[in-house]
């Protein structure tokens, strides 16, 4: 199993992104940026494999019940890419989620 850890770097004006596996340590580094309306990635995926891939991963049309996902893939480090490697079309099919505070009220910090 892998576990994915995001942060905003507000110096860089993205989110930088780290992947740990149970045994394997960090690896599938990867940067974000929210790009108009769209989220684009580019992540090092496989690192710990021996057989390392690039990914660029555009969200785009995103709304509060779907969104839409394109990867583009290159595993000779970017000198060739896969275009349209896969595609995700998603849809909610529950009702939407309510996210409560996530600090208790009148703990909250001001920057």
């Amino acid at each position: 199993m892998v576990t994915t850890v995001r942060a905003y770097n507000a110096v860089q004006d993205r989110w930088e992104l780290i992947g740990m596996g149970s045994g394997e340590g960090l690896q599938d580094f990867g940067t974000a940026r929210r790009v108009g309306d769209e989220m684009h990635i580019e992540q090092r995926l496989g690192v710990a494999t021996g057989c390392p891939e690039t990914w660029r991963i555009r969200y785009f049309d995103i709304g509060p019940a779907s969104f839409s996902w394109v990867a583009d893939r290159s595993t000779d480090d970017g000198a060739s890419w896969q275009v349209g490697y896969m595609t995700i079309e998603a849809r909610r099919i529950g009702p939407p989620r309510e996210l409560g505070a996530l600090t208790p009220l009148g703990h909250a910090r001001s920057p």
